[in-house]
């Protein structure tokens, strides 16, 4: 919805091509938000293709083969254990990413032509 506000309000948006409409104050400042996002998105999905699924394929073998209450307990542990610190690792890599493009953000929005409102 708010992308559609900032397209078609008169003064916020404008026409590319035919019917086509954006908002330069509101597309590029997303885009760019969108970027920052990339470096946590990928550590957790690494995280979770390497360290999770290894977790989930002893867990889901244990439970198919009739392996003993205390090992499937376990191998749940070990399946919320990385999960959890995946998650911590995204709140790692995303506040350094964050004081990073606070740090930097008005020099960016400047070599962008981007107005600092």
């Amino acid at each position: 919805m708010d992308k559609i506000l900032f397209w078609y309000f008169p003064h916020t948006g404008q026409f590319i091509i035919g019917s086509l409409k954006s908002s330069p104050i509101y597309d590029l400042p997303i885009f760019l938000a969108y970027l920052a996002i990339l470096p946590g998105i990928a550590s957790f999905l690494v995280r979770m293709e390497t360290d999770f699924v290894d977790r989930h394929a002893e867990f889901y073998d244990g439970v198919w083969n009739g392996a003993s209450l205390d090992y499937i307990e376990e191998t749940k542990s070990g399946m919320v254990r990385t999960a959890r610190q995946g998650l911590y690792e995204i709140m790692k890599i995303q506040l350094v990413v964050c004081l990073i493009c606070w740090w930097s953000g008005p020099t960016i929005l400047s070599w962008l032509g981007i107005s600092m409102l």
